[in-house]
């Protein structure tokens, strides 16, 4: 039996103030004292039982403790007034009964208004809130990758597209390093050396065995037909109006391909705007208001709750005397048993969750954390890989070979011209030189035209390119150093 010091005590007191046992007031009191045994030990296993069971969503175990002490109380006066109402008790039995029933009564009444139970309650509503945010968080923090890894996956199409452009702008600007006007100067070739050959037969046709009265004049006439029809720009005007379109289309792939390259770096920007002012600052406030709660709930105001609760009661225990005392001691610690699994109850919540956030919204966040946020390695090695391109470097060396391309294709282009004047009378030789001279500079100044767009357009997109402003423009930075 449960409680069973104070009422063999009150037993043995009752015996040595009215030895009498057949007494009629003896055994009513006697009897008071069996029937009040159970009575007292069921509300003490009570109390116990409802802080046992008590459910940590649920509230109200404060008042629920009150009233079941109320009863027993009530209880209690009615069992002891109807145990004397028809017995007439003596001095000094009438005094010890008189005693017994107000100690009783103490016993309960100080236990009424124990905070006890609300420390009880309190704890169950540390753990169920512990348990709840842990959840929350969870849920937060799935939010947070998922609207993290969206628009990382936007990014990281964006800084691909990058990629893929410039390797086309490589395969263009090689294509063209090639071929740099190749065709043209064939073409020209072709054009001049009829131009020559046409020439020439005419000169021979002229001048031919003519005598001196006679050589003169067809030497005149040999002239004009150099003048008129070797190196003649107007013969080669739709070739280098062709080949200026197509240099401009190539031109053009360029500028697109630097268009799309700042239009992605733009959105880059603008999506990692958006992912440092939504997603990075959503979890730096969530991770502040963490913290404000740890500093106001943490582990230990649920440790201060369960001390208060364990001393209030042992308080209580010292304010009751006799073996009543031993009774209060073992309702004590059969309560002090329940704040202790209620206390490992919190402790294992809160070791669930600072192993799930620890490193996250709790406490220095790690570099793990970081990288999963900010993704800087993925995005490093997709950098890398626009810069193993070397588009920079390539775009540099076709601008540095363009003006030489330039003069080794009029060089080229005019070798018929060079080679035809040997072949002609020693009268024209001076004028062939002088007409190959003018075709060369005017097809010089066309190719230069050509090549100083060319030079403009590839040194911006080179500039645009240099492996540092890709770097920049494509940067972690920003994010990691909002989370440090």
């Amino acid at each position: 039996m449960a409680y069973s010091r104070r009422l063999p005590e009150l037993a043995a007191q009752l015996n040595v103030l009215f030895p009498d046992i057949n007494h009629p007031a003896h055994r009513a009191l006697a009897n008071c004292i069996v029937l009040y045994t159970p009575m007292r030990e069921t509300a003490l296993n009570d109390l116990v039982e409802l802080l046992d069971d008590w459910e940590p969503r649920d509230r109200g175990l404060a008042d629920r403790w009150k009233a079941r002490v109320d009863r027993v109380r009530s209880e209690l006066d009615r069992h002891f007034g109807d145990s004397v109402k028809d017995v007439l008790l003596e001095d000094p039995v009438r005094v010890f009964w008189a005693n017994t029933v107000e100690a009783e009564r103490a016993f309960f009444a100080t236990l009424r208004d124990e905070v006890t139970p609300q420390r009880v309650e309190d704890i169950g509503a540390y753990q169920v809130t512990l348990r709840q945010m842990t959840g929350d968080l969870q849920t937060n923090w799935n939010d947070l990758l998922g609207a993290d890894g969206s628009l990382e996956s936007d990014q990281v199409r964006l800084v691909r597209q990058v990629a893929e452009v410039i390797q086309q702008l490589i395969d263009e600007v090689e294509r063209q390093n090639r071929a740099r006007f190749a065709e043209l100067v064939t073409t020209l070739q072709g054009k001049l050396r009829q131009s020559v050959e046409r020439v020439a037969a005419k000169v021979r046709e002229t001048v031919g065995d003519k005598v001196a009265d006679a050589l003169a004049a067809a030497l005149e006439l040999a002239k004009s037909y150099v003048k008129d029809e070797l190196g003649v720009p107007s013969e080669v005007e739709p070739d280098l109006d062709r080949t200026a379109s197509e240099t401009q289309v190539y031109l053009d792939k360029v500028t697109y391909i630097a268009k799309v390259y700042r239009e992605n770096a733009a959105a880059y920007r603008s999506l990692m705007s958006i992912e440092r002012g939504g997603v990075l600052t959503m979890f730096m406030k969530t991770r502040e208001q963490v913290h404000a709660y740890e500093e106001s709930n943490n582990l230990e105001v649920a440790n201060r709750m369960r001390d208060e609760a364990i001393r209030a009661l042992q308080d209580w225990t010292g304010g009751i005397t006799g073996d009543a005392q031993d009774d209060a001691e073992e309702f004590v610690d059969r309560v002090t048993d329940v704040l202790e699994r209620d206390w490992d109850a919190c402790e294992d919540a809160r070791d669930e969750f600072e192993d799930r956030f620890a490193g996250i919204f709790t406490a220095q966040l790690t570099s793990d954390t970081i990288e999963t946020l900010v993704e800087k390695a993925m995005f490093n090695r997709e950098v890398e890989i626009i810069l193993g391109l070397n588009a920079a470097d390539l775009l540099g060396q076709a601008q540095g070979g363009l003006p030489a391309a330039a003069d080794d294709a009029v060089a080229l282009a005019t070798q018929p011209l060079a080679d035809a004047g040997p072949s002609f009378p020693e009268e024209l030789i001076d004028l062939t030189r002088q007409q190959t001279e003018s075709f060369r500079a005017y097809l010089r100044t066309q190719l230069r035209a050509q090549v100083d767009r060319a030079m403009t357009t590839l040194g911006e997109t080179r500039t645009l390119l240099d492996p540092s402003r890709i770097r920049q423009d494509f940067s972690r930075e920003e994010l990691e150093a909002m989370l440090h």
